[in-house]
């Protein structure tokens, strides 16, 4: 008995570790991820307009039609985009890309066109659409975290 009592309160002990280290970030405002890209966090809709965005301002370029990437642009899709993105957050991969995109004119698309085309490039990378669509303040965006899709996809 005395030794299920110390193995509970080690147990007890390190969860409220655990908690108390999780408050202490968020209390310095660092957000916690909450979701992640493989539980549907858009919707078709968002991708679908994403794909036309991205045809309009990305395909001619570096990207290619293929996403496939060419020169210094690399792809957008596949291993080097999985391995790249995986674990980071929404917040991010936006970030870098409504900064940096397209290379020839960053920062001229409207916040709603830089988010469509962040859902297009999940879309293909294998993460599933949802029923609700992703919203694009950067509060929400950082508690998403880009999840590995299975490789093939």
């Amino acid at each position: 008995m005395r030794s299920m009592r110390t193995i509970l309160k080690a147990g007890l002990g390190l969860a409220l570790s655990v908690s108390v280290t999780f408050l202490a970030y968020a209390e310095e405002g660092v957000p916690a991820t909450t979701r992640s890209t493989a539980t549907g966090v858009f919707t078709q809709k968002q991708a679908e307009r994403g794909a036309e965005v991205y045809r309009q301002s990305c395909s001619d370029g570096c990207h290619l039609s293929s996403l496939l990437g060419e020169g210094k642009a690399k792809p957008l899709v596949g291993d080097t985009f999985r391995e790249h993105w995986h674990g980071k957050t929404l917040a991010e991969l936006y970030g870098h890309v409504s900064v940096k995109m397209p290379q020839d004119l960053p920062g001229t698309l409207s916040d709603e066109e830089y988010l469509s085309a962040v859902v297009y490039l999940l879309s293909k990378n294998g993460s599933p659409s949802g029923e609700t669509p992703l919203p694009g303040d950067s509060e929400t965006l950082a508690t998403i975290e880009i999840a590995a899709a299975p490789a093939g996809e």
